[in-house]
């Protein structure tokens, strides 16, 4: 659901996926996750997820719509959870992310802002793999719309932060070594985004208040919190499935609906009228007036013929008739074809005409 950003993206330095070696904690990858249950039409609801590169710290915070200022909302609102200071922010080059509002909010709070390149995956490998390892197993793939959602994943989300982040190990990959065909890659030990921190030069102030925070969880209880909200997600999607009245974008759809049914009844009741030069082109008497004609000369050509019919029908033929004249000439030469070796037949004619711009040998219509 991404679409590529303005010209403002030529401004923005460009980080690639083999840049992220030596970086400090503070460091981020950022991207959405639409919940549109495979409709992309309407309004519905968007997860903003960042990732620490250094340390595998996620954040995750729903959004109404997708949109420049909900997305700096958001991002506002998680800075406020990270026990870290955000310090670069790493995006892809949708327009959700690359605008003016995120540009001036990252320059005036001093964040390195920097985009991925394009059609690049792996240049957001970190939270595209935290997207699917977290978002799409909390929630799914279904449509999530309404204020509701919203506040239901707003608080999952927040317990998710402490139950992954605290009590959820992973492994980092170490180096990646390629041997012909076969790739060998070694990965660390297994540890929490918490313990990473405290492993790292961050500051005895955010070391400590991660151990405070880490003694007052209970992980049997914060899972029991998630499966709460889950089930709550769950029936709240159900009952918009069973009752498609009770959706947001369900008055918008009944308006759609009555007005395509109001167009289909227009465009039956009055069908669309033949244009008069056409139809008067392919009457019977034109016809068998040009059919006569072709009788007295068989090597008149439409430029020659729009003369004459002009005097029969004053006012209704023209240069714009010529196309018409030619498929009518060629026509009625195959309906003769004691006529079909002696004249070619007319759109070569027509073909040679229009070439004759470029140079071509016939420079008149009338020349056979």
């Amino acid at each position: 659901m991404t679409r590529r950003g303005s010209l403002l993206r030529r401004q923005i330095a460009v980080r690639t996926s083999a840049q992220w070696d030596d970086v400090v904690p503070g460091f981020f990858e950022g991207d959405l996750v639409a919940h549109n249950g495979g409709n992309p039409y309407g309004q519905y609801i968007h997860t903003l997820t960042i990732t620490d590169i250094a340390s595998g710290w996620t954040e995750c915070m729903p959004l109404i719509r997708k949109g420049d200022d909900e997305v700096v909302a958001a991002i506002d609102k998680v800075r406020k959870r990270l026990p870290m200071p955000l310090l670069g922010l790493d995006t892809d080059n949708g327009t959700e992310f690359i605008n003016h509002k995120l540009s001036d909010y990252c320059k005036s709070e001093d964040i390195v802002f920097t985009r991925s390149r394009e059609f690049k995956s792996n240049d957001q490998a970190h939270v595209e793999e935290k997207n699917g390892s977290i978002v799409r197993r909390l929630v799914g793939y279904r449509r999530f719309e309404g204020d509701r959602l919203h506040r239901l994943m707003n608080e999952l989300y927040k317990l998710t932060s402490f139950y992954v982040n605290y009590f959820q190990p992973s492994s980092k990959l170490q180096y990646k070594e390629r041997n012909g065909g076969h790739v060998t890659r070694r990965y660390d030990k297994a540890r929490t985004p918490c313990q990473r921190l405290l492993e790292l030069n961050v500051g005895e102030p955010i070391k400590a208040k991660l151990r405070s925070t880490f003694d007052t969880l209970n992980p049997v209880e914060l899972l029991a919190h998630i499966e709460h909200f889950q089930t709550e997600l769950d029936a709240s999607t159900a009952l918009i499935l069973r009752n498609p009245a009770s959706s947001p974008t369900a008055e918008c759809e009944l308006l759609l609906a009555d007005y395509t049914a109001a167009k289909t009844e227009t465009e039956q009741r009055t069908p669309a009228k033949p244009k008069a030069g056409r139809k008067s082109i392919v009457s019977a008497a034109v016809t068998r007036d040009i059919h006569m004609l072709l009788h007295q000369d068989p090597s008149m050509t439409p430029t020659a013929l729009i003369p004459q019919l002009e005097k029969r029908y004053p006012g209704m033929f023209g240069n714009k008739q010529w196309r018409t004249l030619a498929r009518r000439i060629e026509k009625w030469r195959s309906e003769h074809p004691e006529y079909m070796r002696l004249y070619p037949p007319s759109y070569q004619v027509f073909r040679r005409v229009a070439d004759s711009s470029k140079g071509d040998i016939f420079n008149d219509a009338t020349t056979l």
